[in-house]
């Protein structure tokens, strides 16, 4: 079943990866820093045992700003992660974008 939120405009999807092996404390810690940062319109999930998407409404310049508040607020013994902002591209289809994100997000280090 596909979300409705996901049909709407100005969405992006921002990857949390985790670089390292982390404790699963540090981890839930993390997601907890994530969901109190996001809105309560937006969406959040654990992808991995590694890392997490967050389902961002508005542009890809206001989600920047979303991550900076995320970023902004990363405890000193969070663990080591990569975020990536990943708009939906002019003309690409849903499946495509998810193709995209899935990609990214499972197949690089």
């Amino acid at each position: 079943m596909i979300d409705r939120g996901l049909l709407k405009p100005n969405l992006a999807v921002v990857t949390f990866r985790i670089s390292e092996e982390a404790h699963e404390g540090d981890v839930l810690k993390l997601s907890e820093t994530i969901a109190q940062s996001i809105r309560d319109s937006d969406y959040f999930a654990r992808m991995s045992t590694r890392g997490f998407w967050a389902v961002l409404h508005g542009t890809e310049s206001e989600c920047a700003v979303a991550v900076d508040r995320i970023l902004r607020a990363k405890k000193k013994d969070a663990p080591i992660y990569r975020v990536q902002i990943l708009a939906r591209l002019s003309g690409e289809s849903r499946l495509d974008w998810l193709a995209r994100i899935d990609s990214i997000y499972f197949d690089s280090p």
